[in-house]
């Protein structure tokens, strides 16, 4: 049986809502700093700030949020991936959303990966940034993590809203309709939920320490 972590689950229009204040304009807010990232400066990176228990919530949170017969190994890779980048947790609701940590995961779309990121779309941008050398980089968790990473960053930035880039990276530049309404709103709610368990580790974690 798959780890699972014990969770009361909030009505989903709550969860936007946090989430939506917890990720405003381009400032997706680092859950282990504590504090959004300063205004024109390129947040830094997470990696030597993780305490391992927050690291363990985001994996068990992720593996239940997995589909059933991904393997644990597949999803810690993804959730380290994640953790190397500046937004870990908006990652991760992001490719719980598109796939379920599915890493051969392909649409009629022509998405393709964990992260569901479109070739014919992405190709060139990625290769001239280094991301991308070969087709099978896209099913690689830890290279499509990156990328994502990188399209999601540049999307924000375009956007200057959260929401905004989520409904790009789902329907493009046209970002009309209530599919891309929808989708915008379960990443965000995805990312209430990850937001949430961290938070409520980091908080106790506080609250022993004042003790």
């Amino acid at each position: 049986m798959k780890g699972s972590i014990t969770m009361r689950l909030l009505p989903k229009g709550l969860l936007i809502a946090l989430a939506a204040a917890l990720a405003v304009s381009t400032e997706v807010i680092l859950v282990n700093s504590g504090k959004p990232a300063p205004e024109n400066t390129k947040p830094a990176l997470q990696g030597n700030m993780i305490r391992p228990k927050v690291l363990e919530t985001a994996y068990k949170l992720a593996i239940a949020n997995a589909k059933p017969y991904i393997p644990e190994s597949i999803v810690k890779d993804i959730v380290d991936a994640a953790y190397k980048t500046d937004n870990p947790l908006l990652l991760l609701a992001l490719i719980t959303e598109e796939s379920h940590f599915d890493i051969f995961a392909k649409s009629r779309q022509g998405a393709v990966g964990c992260a569901q990121i479109v070739p014919r779309v992405w190709e060139k941008e990625l290769r001239k940034a280094g991301l991308l050398k070969g087709y099978r980089d896209y099913f690689d968790p830890q290279k499509s993590v990156l990328m994502a990473d990188y399209i999601i960053s540049r999307l924000i930035k375009k956007h200057g809203d959260v929401k905004k880039a989520l409904m790009s990276y789902q329907c493009g530049n046209t970002r009309k309709g209530r599919r891309c309404r929808r989708y915008a709103e379960a990443v965000l709610a995805r990312y209430g939920e990850y937001v949430i368990a961290a938070r409520l580790l980091r908080d106790k974690g506080h609250m022993k320490t004042a003790q």
